[in-house]
This record gives C-alpha cells, structure tokens and sequence, in this order.
C-alpha cells in the first residue's frame, strides 16, 4: 500500500511517500480503503521532532 512515511526530524522535508506492506487486523478490527488523506499541523510538528520525549518512533515511521 501507499502511505505518507516520516524519515527523520527534519520537518516536512523527512515525509515520503512509499509502499508499505498493508497492516493485518487483529480481531475485532477492519480494514477501509481510504481514498482522500491530509497531513495536519500535529503531524508537522511530529516531523519536527516536538513529541521526541513523549514517542518513541522507528523510522521510517507511517502517520496516522
């Protein structure tokens, strides 16, 4: 699948595009086919390294 990756704290400049494998659901879980997406000013400021002391990310790291 296609999805908005982060590669770093380096602002806007570390989020690619990039296929992915599609996740599994667990149970009681369904997967949806997204057609329209954004990228909202909390995710910028995740790309900025803001919430560094509050996630732990690995790269590359899928938003949303």
């Amino acid at each position: 699948m296609l999805a908005l990756t982060l590669n770093g704290y380096d602002g806007i400049a570390s989020l690619k595009l990039a296929q992915v494998p599609a996740p599994e659901p667990r149970p009681n879980e369904v997967i949806v086919a997204i057609r329209a997406a954004s990228v909202n000013p909390v995710d910028a400021k995740i790309a900025q390294g803001y919430a560094r002391s509050r996630m732990e990310l690995k790269f590359p790291h899928v938003l949303g």
